[in-house]
């Protein structure tokens, strides 16, 4: 398979200074505090209503890692992307609060929470104030102004980007936070290997689209895939969410928990799977949605709603 578009990932841990409550998917908040932590750390003109038309524009942080300038939108448009560019850099919650469930999630002082942040090679022009915005997102909070959760960045930690030693057997894929892939028009209700390998590989191309760097992929991928044997035993999880653009509660759907891959193509679609799991796939993944975690093991994870140490 072809190489697929560079990804770097960090595990993000916090120390809890003031409990509270998070939404069900922490990273729905989290996304909005890193964006204006910083735009607060990177603009010099803060009274331009927009980015677009600003000298600095072309090598400032804030519109190259969450606010895509008009010709990517345009390009992204010629590529089928209708609705939000994709973006250069993904989060999504770690433990403890995988995997997301419905209900809010109580941490208390003393507690560690973590996320994860994936990039593409872009992040590496901005990652000094990219850093100094995750510190000021712990000490601005998260959540609402009557729970708000204080935080104290503890240490932002590489990840390995390697896909694991493939051993011949099956794969299990755990989807730890809501999958939202739309099909035929409609989020899906279902997934298998097929429509799983489509996802990722719109996914690779636009990510490459971003770097400048256009990826051809594969033509085998689709043919192995449908090739593979999947089981699936997914739940459907609504996911609530404030939007402040449209200033009104949205409620998103998605799946989670898991899908067990076999077949004689599952060897040559692991880098890809791999690459899946750190570029998280389907719609609004710069919110946290659409993370799965590769398992080698037989058995699929215990998928139930988390609780909290201590909750």
């Amino acid at each position: 398979m072809n190489p697929l578009p560079r990804l770097h990932a960090w595990l993000i841990r916090y120390e809890v200074r003031k409990g509270g409550i998070l939404p069900p998917l922490p990273t729905t908040a989290f996304h909005g505090a890193l964006a204006r932590a910083l735009y607060d750390k990177a603009c010099v003109a803060p009274a331009r209503a927009t980015c677009t038309g600003c000298p600095a524009e072309p090598c400032c942080a804030y519109p190259a890692l969450f606010e895509p300038a008009p010709a990517e939108r345009s390009q992204m448009r010629e590529l089928g992307v209708t609705t939000e560019v994709p973006r250069p850099l993904v989060i999504s919650p770690d433990q403890p609060f995988l995997p997301t469930g419905e209900e809010p999630l109580p941490v208390r002082a003393g507690q560690i929470v973590a996320f994860r942040i994936a990039a593409t090679d872009k992040v590496w022009h901005h990652w000094n104030l990219l850093r100094q915005a995750l510190d000021l997102v712990g000490r601005r909070g998260l959540g609402a102004r009557e729970t708000r959760v204080l935080l104290r960045l503890i240490d932002v930690q590489a990840l390995a980007s390697t896909p694991p030693n493939f051993d011949g057997g099956g794969i299990t894929l755990r989807f730890v936070t809501p999958l939202r892939i739309k099909h035929r028009g409609k989020i899906a209700s279902e997934i298998d290997g097929p429509l799983l390998v489509s996802a990722i590989l719109r996914r690779a191309r636009l990510l490459a689209e971003l770097t400048g760097k256009p990826w051809v992929g594969d033509d085998r991928a689709e043919r192995w895939a449908a090739s593979l044997e999947s089981v699936a035993d997914l739940k459907l999880v609504r996911v609530g969410r404030y939007s402040g653009r449209q200033e009104r509660w949205m409620l998103w759907p998605g799946l989670v928990g898991s899908l067990r891959l076999r077949g004689e193509g599952l060897g040559a679609l692991l880098p890809l799977l791999h690459f899946g799991s750190l570029a998280q796939i389907g719609k609004a993944t710069t919110f946290g949605f659409g993370r799965y975690e590769l398992s080698l093991a037989a058995e699929a994870h215990d998928t139930k709603t988390p609780r909290l140490e201590g909750a």
